[in-house]
Parts: C-alpha cells; structure tokens; sequence
C-alpha cells in the first residue's frame, strides 16, 4: 500500500459508463466522521480500478493524499473485469448490471478469441491458456458472474443498447422513460423495445 497524491489519480472511463454516481452525503459524512481513508485499487498506470466514489469523496473534503493499492495484472481484459467485480457488493440498478453484463461480455469475447488465436499457433497449447475454456453460452456465464440469469443478462443488454441508440439519436425523453422502466421491471422494458423495433 502507497501513498498517492489525488492529483496523479484518473477514474477509468468505463466507471461512469457503467456506473455513472459520485458519492452520496452518507459516504462523505462517513469519510469525514472516521477519517478512515480505504485504499483505492488503480492500476499500474495509476487509473481507479475500485473507489471511485470513495475518490470523489476525498476530493470533496479536500484529502490531497490516500492510500492507494495497485492490481497485480497490466492485462487490460483483467483489469476490465475487476471494475466490475470489485463492484460486487454495492446496490445496484438494472441498468448497471446490464451495463456491466456488456463489459463482461467483452471480457467474455477477448479472452475466447485469446484462447482461439493460441489454440491456432500452438495445438498443445490447449491445456497452458491462461484463462480456463468457460462452458455454456456467455451470457450465461457472465450471468452468474453477477447473481442474475443469463435470459436476464441478454434481455437487459437489448435494452441498454436501445437507450443508447435513443439518446444518440437525440429522443432523449423516450430514453428516460425506458430507463427508468428497465430500473422497474426487465421484462417490461425488454417487451418496450421489442415493440419499438416491430414499430
């Protein structure tokens, strides 16, 4: 554990992607009342793996220090998938699971074709791989990644997609609404966007 200044500190751009808060008054009242600082988990390059909201918090209360831990991996697909599963504990809405099921189905995607491009220049390479062969469909192994069915997963992600492609588009009323559907009821949003695609 190290001792970094904020100012060397940068979020991982997936964060608010994924996630998109700061910290609450709770977690600031917290920080301020204990002053216990948690370290952060960054990488090599010193980007936020895990406590961004505990970084926002520090900021707030004008901490210039913290105690900082690096993950052991530069592997950008590793430190992808730690983002989120270091995220394991905290409340979440059905949108950020689903948008954390899109970059585990990343993960998902980078290590198969790792396994395939090493499979291809080495047959004996099969057993060495890094990353274990996953059985069953990806979805469903990032499903129980993250405590949810993988008919979830896939429905969600349609979803996410959709909001994305509303407010790119400008509707951004009719994204919200489905957002905040999605954060309802999954299946009710997912038979919204079927329904807008038949449209």
């Amino acid at each position: 554990m190290i001792n970094l200044p904020l100012s060397e500190l940068t979020p991982h751009p997936q964060n608010a992607v994924i996630y998109a808060d700061s910290a609450d008054d709770e977690l600031i009242e917290s920080i301020e009342k204990l002053d216990v600082l948690q370290p952060l988990v960054i990488t090599f390059d010193k980007r936020i793996v895990s406590g961004h909201r505990r970084f926002d918090a520090y900021q707030r209360l004008g901490y210039t220090e913290v105690p900082c831990v690096e993950f052991p991996s530069r592997d950008e697909t590793d430190i992808l998938e730690a983002l989120v599963m270091l995220n394991r504990q905290r409340e979440k809405t059905s949108e950020q699971i689903a948008r954390e099921a899109e970059v585990l189905m990343q993960v998902e995607r980078e290590r198969a074709r790792s396994r395939m491009l090493a499979t291809q220049n080495n047959r004996a390479a099969r057993q060495h791989v890094a990353y274990p062969v996953t059985q069953g469909k990806s979805t469903d192994v990032v499903g129980e990644k993250l405590g949810v069915s993988g008919e979830t997963i896939r429905r969600s992600i349609k979803v996410v997609e959709k909001i994305d492609e509303l407010t790119s588009e400008g509707e951004t009323g009719r994204a919200l609404e489905l957002r905040t559907t999605l954060n309802t009821s999954v299946s009710k949003a997912h038979s919204q966007v079927k329904a807008m695609d038949i449209v």
